[in-house]
């Protein structure tokens, strides 16, 4: 996304002077294994930040996977 000019740090990390309001993570963080992708951990990461932005009273919560930049790169098409 920054390399397209949209600004993701102010909505990052509280810490480094964002709002906290856009998390990024990586794919091996959710899935573990491309051949064998690991859906409980992606399950449980899912609730654990849903129940993270409903603590800070945020009403809405959106994911968005990039299943090409994880799996079909790596001719996962199955996965």
């Amino acid at each position: 996304m920054q390399r397209y000019g949209i600004n993701t740090r102010c909505y990052e990390k509280e810490e480094e002077k964002g709002n906290g309001s856009l998390i990024i993570m990586i794919g091996e963080d959710l899935y573990k294994n491309v051949d064998n992708p690991d859906i409980e951990n992606w399950i449980n990461t899912t609730k654990s930040l849903s129940n993270m932005f409903i603590s800070k009273g945020k009403k809405v919560f959106r994911m968005a996977s990039d299943l090409s930049s994880h799996f079909l790169s790596q001719g996962l098409v199955e996965q």
